[in-house]
């Protein structure tokens, strides 16, 4: 029983709202699908704290479930969960985040070094960026956005769970991040392609822009 609440509570942490609360804070309506894009343009300052709040729901519940001494696979599960959580909330069923940051934090807690290993496409494609960016005059981390970082996430969201195997990790941690490989890929297929139906027949080009990119 400790196990399922545990499990239920690391759920339940992924779905707080705290980027929809700062967004009312600021006292705007909600009128964006992409919440944290749009909490970024009222404030920049919201916009990282409600980030790092993203990015510590990843890290504390591995961390607690670990000082509470639960098994490696409630820890496995937990983590997934709170991906789940943070793209699936239970209060915004619609308006959840895209799981990268919080899926971030918990391979980080759950397994260091497929988590190295994964890192490493995403430090390519940011630095790529960067790059671009600065020989067209941009700012190195502002707009426009590139292709690279969506692609280098996307790898390293694919490496997760073959590092973790080859590298011998538990089974269960192995599954967890197979799980939010598929469960964050998923998500960007359901948001993205039934927005764009709205506006253009969907073709095989759409469904692998994004399936990648988005």
């Amino acid at each position: 029983m400790a196990s399922i609440a545990f499990i239920i509570s690391a759920y339940l942490i992924g779905s707080m709202p705290q980027v929809y609360w700062l967004i009312r804070l600021k006292g705007s309506d909600i009128h964006d699908n992409d919440l944290h894009e749009h909490l970024w343009s009222l404030s920049h300052k919201l916009g990282t704290i409600g980030f790092i709040i993203d990015l510590a729901k990843g890290a504390v519940v591995i961390l607690l479930g670990r000082w509470l001494n639960f098994p490696v696979e409630t820890i496995a599960m937990s983590g997934l969960l709170v991906v789940v959580g943070q793209m699936w909330p239970v209060y915004l069923l619609r308006s959840g985040g895209g799981g990268n940051s919080t899926a971030s934090t918990v391979a980080l807690t759950l397994a260091v070094y497929p988590f190295v290993i994964a890192l490493i496409p995403v430090l390519i494609g940011l630095s790529w960026r960067i790059i671009t960016h600065l020989k067209n005059g941009q700012p190195p981390l502002g707009p426009p956005h590139s292709k690279s970082m969506p692609i280098g996430v996307f790898i390293a969201l694919a490496t997760l769970p073959l590092a973790s195997w080859l590298l011998s990790e538990p089974m269960a941690i192995t599954l967890s991040f197979l799980g939010m490989f598929l469960t964050i890929i998923g998500r960007r297929l359901i948001k993205g392609l039934i927005e764009e139906s709205r506006v253009n027949p969907l073709t095989a080009k759409i469904v692998l822009k994004h399936f990648i990119l988005d």
